[in-house]
């Protein structure tokens, strides 16, 4: 497609100054000089209400020099950030997308997060921050003064396992985001195409090369015409989703079938939904109903879910198998997170959804 391109990559932690747990991903899209960028994190042990820093980094004289992107707060073990900006001038920096070689996350606790796509290694004893208005200097990567490493005060968090695979950073970076991983990855759900390639960079290529892992096209079987609004789009994520009273509501849902995918107690209540439902979570609900992967669940289980867990935080979740390849089109349709269930069985597979969080539906 002219005059786009997406790729992503892993974000890790770095504890002590060394690369720790994968613990979430950045997808980056470019349409038309119009940059989209979007973080999910999921940090176990990470408390909620903290101020974190969002940095871009450019490599010079063996520093990375990060230009500030944005400022959010971290919910409790995760972490949601989006920005929309000009890709030739990202956040009125002076700094394209082309400059970046990553991206580095600071929280006002010492947290330090990171990733790179240019092929080279994070140091955060290298990280400084750069003066936010000489862009001239920040053209050149002059720094301003160094952000503390004094990882003394970083406390280590319980991080989530890693990834099976650490190999799976391939050339389009699939997003462990999970911390449930199977003991046998097995390609029961989505036919596996090829063999994913490890240990090479992220690509910016306009198009996910055919050979990475599963192309949406062949994961799929055809469906309708897709809508101008990219069909591999996610629900519409809130960074501070709105909690409605949970005792209102399961009155106003009284239309919606209810059921228990789960028993471990983290829902307080879940319903099957169906496509025609998807306008009570997103005023996008046409970019939704052609979502690939939410037709694809739908199709092959004949239901989708929305929960309420016991936080009052909404979730839309599809149902399908835990494998590699399913993991890598749930993360790339906008689906990071997988939760195990036993109402769904698959042979071979760890059967459960793979969810989004989404903003408090509208019952009426």
């Amino acid at each position: 497609m002219s005059g786009y391109r997406r790729f992503i990559a892993y974000v890790y932690e770095y504890l002590n100054g060394k690369k720790s747990g994968n613990c979430g991903f950045i997808k980056v899209e470019v349409r038309d000089q119009q940059c989209r960028m979007e973080i999910h994190l999921h940090c176990p042990g990470l408390a909620g209400e903290i101020s974190c820093k969002v940095y871009g980094f450019a490599r010079k004289d063996g520093l990375m020099n990060g230009i500030l992107l944005g400022t959010c707060e971290t919910e409790k073990e995760t972490i949601e950030f989006l920005l929309e900006t000009d890709a030739s001038n990202l956040n009125d920096s002076g700094i394209s997308l082309g400059k970046i070689g990553g991206m580095v996350l600071l929280t006002d606790s010492g947290n330090f997060f990171a990733t790179e796509w240019d092929d080279q290694p994070v140091r955060p004893d290298n990280f400084v921050e750069m003066k936010p208005a000489d862009d001239a200097s920040q053209a050149h990567g002059i720094p301003r003064q160094e952000i503390s490493a004094d990882q003394d005060s970083i406390s280590e968090p319980s991080v989530a396992k890693q990834s099976t695979d650490d190999a799976l950073e391939s050339e389009v970076s699939i997003e462990p985001v999970l911390s449930v991983q199977p003991e046998n990855p097995v390609s029961a759900v989505i036919p596996s195409s090829s063999a994913v390639p490890q240990e090479s960079t992220v690509s910016t290529e306009s198009t996910i090369p055919t050979g990475a892992a599963v192309s949406a096209e062949s994961a799929f079987p055809a469906e309708p015409a897709i809508s101008t609004e990219s069909a591999d789009s996610g629900p519409e994520v809130s960074s501070t989703p709105a909690r409605p009273d949970n005792n209102n509501s399961t009155a106003d849902s009284s239309s919606l079938e209810e059921f228990t995918p789960f028993t471990d107690g983290e829902f307080t209540v879940a319903w099957k939904i169906h496509p025609k439902d998807l306008c009570r979570i997103s005023k996008r609900c046409n970019a939704l109903r052609n979502n690939r992967f939410i037709q694809y669940g739908h199709y092959n289980f004949g239901h989708l879910l929305l929960g309420q867990r016991n936080d009052g935080q909404y979730i839309l979740g599809i149902p399908g198998g835990y494998s590699q390849q399913e993991r890598f089109m749930a993360n790339m349709f906008g689906f990071p997170y997988f939760k195990e269930s036993s109402y769904i069985e698959l042979p071979g597979v760890r059967g459960g959804y793979w969810y989004t969080l989404v903003n408090a539906p509208n019952f009426h």
